[in-house]
């Protein structure tokens, strides 16, 4: 058999020219089949907007002056020859962000040839290409990357190429802990160049986001810290940690905006998902901050309660403060004793003083009931929302499933 092999080869190679397109009717194109399998997907990096991934790259055509009958050789009935020595086209990647054009990796590999003058040529490779993403769902996005394959020598009169029927196929080799391959698609789209055109492919990968890493990381932290915001109008103002407390919250927050600015790429026209959130928690934050220090004003006064608070307000009798007890001095002059006369008064002056007070007080603990209503409410409506509800809005590229 190896004597057979290498007659064959000789055979085969013997005035061949590789410089010539493999047809015995120059006006006709040499038809190549491109399929895509893509065995790993590297790494998605968001801040550069790139994608990598190992694939193999497999070209098929017939060569019309490779075909033998097995029966002459030993029952061979294919055979590995060098792509150096038979005709074969070169290919770049157009939207390549590593290589100049996206050379793919063009080693003096081998193709198979059956007897039947049919070409495999299979070239593994690491692709590096830009991908435009679109974060406006992160962490629940789904992004559309492309992989353009444009032929370098011939134009669509001498190579027409086309999708192998298998197009593009996700081995899955080494699954992905961070994205899911939810589909693929390729097109062959005509490229006008000056006064010809050529046949290029664009096969689309679909991948949807694992959301599970961040939602340990960022949305659970988030939602717990946005709970120190309602826990603030619990706290009583004797504490003095109403403030301390909502200020620590918004640093927590500010930590997560910087997080997220490290992750993304710096994009003008869409928001994160989860930034909107985030300064939506904030802003809460900060009008929660104003109005815990509107309530420590009113609980530590230094006028009198206008009357529509200890009438309208505390409509209990007993938390109804006269502000007027000027009345009363009548009723002390008839002490004759001057020293005990201004003890009276004394006494008098300073229980009204801890009753006016306790009506600021009062005051001020309705105000934090209030407000712990009103924050709670916008705190669930907001994570309601923008977590619940808009994601489910996200239009979906294809049904994804899991291929790990």
């Amino acid at each position: 058999n190896t004597s057979s092999e290498m007659r064959l080869i000789e055979d085969l190679l013997r005035g061949y020219n590789p410089m010539a397109r493999p047809v015995k009717n120059s006006s006709e194109a040499v038809v190549i089949a491109c399929q895509l399998q893509i065995r790993s997907l590297l790494e998605l990096n968001e801040k550069e907007e790139t994608l990598v991934t190992f694939s193999w790259m497999i070209f098929s055509w017939v060569d019309e002056f490779l075909n033998w009958n097995p029966d002459d050789y030993g029952g061979l009935d294919r055979v590995s020859l060098p792509v150096s020595r038979i005709w074969n086209s070169d290919f770049g990647i157009r939207n390549s962000a590593g290589k100049f054009y996206g050379d793919l990796e063009q080693w003096q590999s081998f193709a198979e040839v059956t007897n039947t003058g049919f070409v495999n040529r299979y070239i593994p490779s690491k692709i590096e290409t830009s991908c435009s993403l679109d974060m406006q769902y992160f962490p629940f996005d789904q992004q559309a990357c492309y992989i353009h394959i444009d032929p370098w020598d011939y134009g669509s009169k001498q190579v027409d190429l086309t999708i192998d029927d298998s197009g593009s196929i996700y081995t899955n080799e080494t699954p992905s802990g961070q994205w899911v391959f939810a589909g693929s698609s390729a097109e062959v789209i005509e490229m006008p160049y000056l006064d010809f055109s050529y046949k290029s492919i664009k096969f689309t990968l679909q991948l949807s986001r694992k959301p599970e890493y961040y939602m340990l990381t960022l949305i659970c932290p988030s939602l717990m810290v946005s709970v120190l915001e309602i826990l603030m109008f619990l706290l009583p103002p004797e504490s003095g940690e109403k403030i301390s407390l909502g200020i620590t919250g918004l640093l927590s927050f500010s930590v997560s905006l910087l997080m997220i600015a490290d992750n993304l790429p710096p994009q003008s026209d869409k928001v994160p998902l989860l930034t909107v959130y985030i300064l939506c928690i904030m802003s809460l934050m900060i009008l929660s901050i104003g109005t815990s220090v509107f309530v420590l004003i009113m609980h530590h006064p230094k006028r009198l309660p206008p009357k529509w608070m200890t009438t309208k307000i505390f409509e209990n009798g007993n938390d109804v403060i006269s502000n007027n007890y000027g009345d009363d001095k009548e009723h002390d002059s008839s002490i004759d004793n001057e020293g005990l006369r201004y003890l009276v008064s004394y006494v008098k002056r300073t229980e009204c003083e801890q009753s006016q007070h306790e009506v600021w007080v009062k005051f001020a603990a309705k105000l934090d009931r209030i407000f712990l209503g009103v924050f709670t409410a916008l705190t669930i409506t907001i994570t309601t929302i923008l977590l619940g509800i808009y994601p489910l809005t996200r239009p979906n590229i294809v049904e994804a499933k899991n291929v790990s």
